[in-house]
């Protein structure tokens, strides 16, 4: 399995590089130079990340063997065999002898060897030509490329002229301080430089400014993106966040808008002056075409203005029409309550006068049976009577 990860490793990151620059990259506009210098810095930086597992495994297991061959100096892969006789004497003068027999095992089989392991000579050298091709990109070549797109000449050597001067502008501040910081160590009388010194002084001075940038960058990410969520999660906030982007962006367009009416005078002006024939007027050409470009752009952006204006102004009617019929359900809520409220009473009262009827209804009935009871005794009683009579009139 030696050196398999490694050739894995680095077709899977072209692979996800190049799939990465396909979803966020213009991969049919942009120039293939430009494509193939993006997709080899993006397949690098996943290199180094995707390398260093391989070289931690690889550098434990070489600390395992070399821990392990300390033992057995002379041969990493041999075995040592010890081999001890012991002899016993019993009372009846008997003798036993015992023979043990210890191996020591190699560190090649004490030491596992992991499947990622990278041999000797090819780790050492793969980083060198990552970390080398890094630092011409970094440094060289991605910047070059920036300075040479950004740059307004109408040639190629124009633009190579440019892209040189500014980077040699930027560089050579860094060049002049490196070259003070050397002469003050080349005249410090204790120090004493080499060139391997300075090779290394230098990939520290560029680690060490990668890293600030990366720690600077990091940090502010690390705020920047919670409190942006945040941010988003309180609507107001977000509102009044948008309102002052958008009035610094209006500001700024305003602005743009009026230096580009002053360019079109002037680019006006320059068109009346040089004529067809003249060799500058195809360079004025191509300035009047981008400005013709810039202008419709601009005109459409107008256009895509008023129209989310109009939009918004639409949703701010619709809007109102939500809130008036959202008062209006509120209202007719209010009365539907209202209602129910009155017919709650209404019910409760009729419950008290069919409650009122039922009592008056018994208090009747009660009535009426002790009318009958009274009738009844009193028709007993004139039953009584006239037996009694009848009796009177028999005796007599």
């Amino acid at each position: 399995m030696s050196g398999v990860a490694l050739g894995l490793e680095v077709p899977a990151c072209l692979l996800l590089a190049f799939l990465l620059l396909c979803k966020y990259g213009d991969v049919k506009r942009q120039h293939k130079v430009v494509l193939t210098a993006t997709l080899l810095a993006w397949t690098l930086c996943f290199i180094i990340v995707a390398t260093i597992p391989l070289d931690v495994t690889t550098t434990i297991y070489r600390q395992c063997l070399y821990r392990n061959s300390q033992k057995l100096p002379q041969d990493v892969n041999a075995t040592t065999t010890t081999i001890t006789t012991t002899t016993i004497t019993t009372k009846d003068n008997q003798s036993f002898t015992t023979t043990t027999r210890t191996t020591d095992a190699s560190p090649t089989s004490v030491c596992k060897k992991p499947w990622s392991y990278v041999p000797d000579r090819v780790l050492p050298t793969f980083w060198h030509v990552v970390y080398w091709t890094s630092q011409f990109l970094t440094w060289l070549l991605l910047p070059f490329m920036q300075s040479y797109a950004a740059a307004g000449d109408f040639t190629v050597s124009g633009k190579v002229r440019t892209a040189l001067v500014e980077n040699a502008i930027y560089y050579g501040s860094y060049l002049l301080i490196f070259l003070s910081l050397l002469l003050y160590a080349i005249a410090h009388p204790s120090l004493h430089l080499t060139g391997s010194q300075l090779r290394v002084i230098g990939i520290t001075a560029s680690n060490t400014w990668g890293l600030l940038l990366l720690v600077l960058l990091m940090g502010y990410g690390l705020v920047e993106l919670p409190r942006a969520h945040w941010t988003r999660g309180h609507p107001q906030r977000a509102l009044t966040k948008a309102l002052f982007h958008c009035s610094r962006l209006a500001g700024e367009r305003a602005e743009a808008a009026e230096n580009l009416e002053d360019l079109a005078e002037e680019i006006k002006k320059l068109s009346e002056v040089i004529k067809y024939n003249h060799p500058l007027r195809r360079h004025l050409d191509t300035i009047i075409s981008k400005v013709m470009v810039v202008m419709v752009v601009m005109v459409m952006m107008v256009v895509v203005m008023v129209v989310v204006m109009m939009v918004m102004v639409v949703m701010v009617v619709v809007m109102m029409v939500m809130v008036v019929m959202v008062v209006v359900m509120v209202v007719v809520m209010v009365v539907m309550v209202v209602m129910v409220v009155v017919m709650v009473v209404v019910m409760v009262v009729m419950v008290v006068m069919v409650v009122v009827m039922v009592v008056v209804v018994m208090m009747m009935m009660i009535l009426l049976l002790m009318m009958m009871i009274l009738l009844l005794m009193m028709m007993i009683l004139l039953l009584t009577m006239m037996i009694l009579l009848l009796t009177m009139m028999i005796l007599m």
